[in-house]
């Protein structure tokens, strides 16, 4: 063997995330984890920028079940959180009592962000609150500037006493655009208005208005400007413009922001308190910890056994109730609500691997992940041409939306219970329909893949596994808390999908077996240091 060859092997995973990690150390371990069998030129960059080192007795095909392909295995079930909502409703009024009443953040919002993950997903959506990272500045000791909101060009209709007056004069639960008073009176008022505002506009040249504005509004294009405002609140009709009932909404809520004092403009203090959350971000997830942890009581998740109404049951979580809720199946049930191409096809042919021999011979049929990409949009293109040849058959309206979806599942159950299964969807098709089907179906099987797909129907404790390779980035608690597992931890440079693969082949020992020899180190490219070193806490 040449210097320039590079020998294949084949490595056990589990790529994850940061939080998913945090949590399995949390409950005990992974529940009915799928592992990744890749090959050690190809790697495995999806699902999670950790990837976790399994040894290699632990992939044994002879103790788990191991396929050619991905099988399309039960995911973890969703979750959620118990919420008091009466608590959470304590807390935002009393943050309310001390700010500006036009700063608010619904009960509803704050309710269903805690109750679909918890903490971690209110502090994702108070990023984006104005309300929530004004009331942290404030008690972090700033004093932030609210920036007022300045007028808006193309919605001044409210600068004319005329609408003002009108819509003091008709209380909004009164108001409906097919009324006399609006077809007749209003309808006048406005197209005054709007032409007038439209010239105003066009002539503006305040070097208050953006750049882009002012441009045409030199160029005096005052029918573009008319009809722009005209759209907000008329609408063409066979009797000539007219106003619409959303229309008339709109003014109203226009009425409302011009008749406040100095209204707040949350968008530019949302973007000017941003940054100053994001510094501190511990010290922000403390502080929301402090005000809405109370709120936020035990994690459920929603199991597929449905309750007398329909619903799927929440039952409480823990690592063993999760095992017992995914180890009930594990092939092929990903996609099982919607339809996803071809790849759910592939899954439902997969066939168990039985021994190393097996395994060796399954390493000549990967393929990197952007030469799947194209297999799959190829693969996808060709199962459209397959339903499109079988829509004389169909037994329904192949003319309706959502055929090729139907007839998609109607090939998986020929695969799954044959001609019974197929029957379901296709009549009156001969055995040359078969024939191609069945040369289709044999092509899609003996297809690429990027990887082999363990599947364990028991949890898998994170200590485990044998090592670990992380972005020289990841979280510090995360990091020591995976050292505490007892895993040696390899380094590499984030955003490096080469140098993520040359760390990984820095456990040749875990190697299951040897595959082909293929020209070049795949992971090759300069570096200063080339060296594998262990992450420093």
């Amino acid at each position: 063997m040449t210097s320039s060859m590079h020998q294949t092997r084949l490595f056990g995973i589990h790529n994850l995330s940061e939080d998913a990690l945090k949590n399995a150390i949390e409950i005990g371990g992974l529940p009915c984890p799928s592992m990744a069998l890749v090959r050690s030129d190809i790697g495995l960059e999806k699902y999670g920028e950790i990837t976790l080192i399994a040894p290699a007795q632990m992939l044994n095909p002879r103790k788990v079940a191991v396929f050619d392909a991905d099988i399309w295995s039960k995911r973890h079930p969703e979750t959620g959180y118990k919420i008091n909502e009466r608590l959470v409703g304590d807390v935002l009024d009393e943050m309310q009592s001390k700010y500006p009443q036009d700063m608010k953040f619904s009960h509803e919002t704050v309710c269903e962000t805690l109750r679909s993950n918890g903490l971690k997903s209110l502090k994702d959506a108070a990023s984006n609150s104005p309300f929530l990272l004004y009331a942290f500045a404030r008690d972090m000791g700033r004093n932030p500037r609210l920036p007022k909101v300045t007028k808006q060009y193309e919605t001044g209709l409210l600068g004319h006493r005329k609408i003002v007056n009108w819509l003091k004069k008709y209380p909004e639960h009164m108001i409906n655009a097919d009324s006399p008073e609006v077809t007749e009176e209003l309808r006048a008022i406005l197209m005054e208005s709007i032409s007038i505002e439209a010239e105003k506009i066009a002539r503006a040249v305040n070097s208050d208005v953006e750049e882009e504005f002012r441009e045409e509004c030199v160029q005096e294009e005052i029918p573009i400007w008319h009809q722009r405002i005209a759209s907000r609140v008329m609408e063409e009709t066979d009797q000539g413009k007219k106003v619409s009932n959303h229309g008339l909404y709109k003014l109203y809520c226009d009425l409302r922001m011009h008749m406040k004092s100095d209204p707040i403009d949350n968008y530019k203090l949302r973007k000017s308190l941003f940054p100053f959350a994001e510094k501190h971000g511990r010290k922000f997830e403390e502080w929301l910890d402090a005000h809405f942890g109370d709120c936020v009581g035990e994690m459920f998740f929603y199991s597929e056994k449905r309750d007398r109404n329909g619903q799927c049951k929440k039952v409480p979580y823990s690592l063993e109730s999760v095992v017992k809720e995914m180890r009930s199946q594990y092939r092929n049930t990903e996609g099982n609500m919607i339809f996803c191409g071809a790849g759910e096809l592939r899954a439902a042919m997969t066939s168990q691997v039985k021994n190393v021999a097996q395994l060796e011979h399954c390493m000549s049929n990967m393929v990197s992940e952007d030469a799947m990409k194209t297999m799959k949009a190829n693969a996808n293109d060709t199962l459209a041409d397959m339903a499109m040849a079988l829509q004389l058959y169909y037994k329904y309206d192949s003319n309706r939306f959502g055929y090729l979806e139907e007839a998609a599942k109607g090939i998986q159950s020929y695969i799954v219970s044959g001609l019974r299964g197929f029957n379901e969807y296709f009549e009156d098709y001969d055995d040359e329909v078969i024939e191609q089907l069945d040369q289709y179906l044999a092509e899609l099987k003996a297809s690429p893949t990027t990887y082999l797909e363990a599947k364990f129907k028991r949890a898998v404790e994170i200590n485990e596994f044998v090592g670990a390779v992380v972005p020289k980035n990841i979280n510090k608690e995360v990091l020591k808390a995976l050292k505490a597992q007892g895993l040696q931890i390899k380094g590499y440079e984030p955003d490096s999908a080469k140098d993520r693969l040359r760390q990984l082949n820095t456990f040749e020992q875990e190697m299951i077996c040897k595959g082909p020899l293929v020209e070049g180190i795949p992971w090759a490219e300069p570096r200063k240091e080339t060296q594998s070193q262990e992450l420093a806490m």
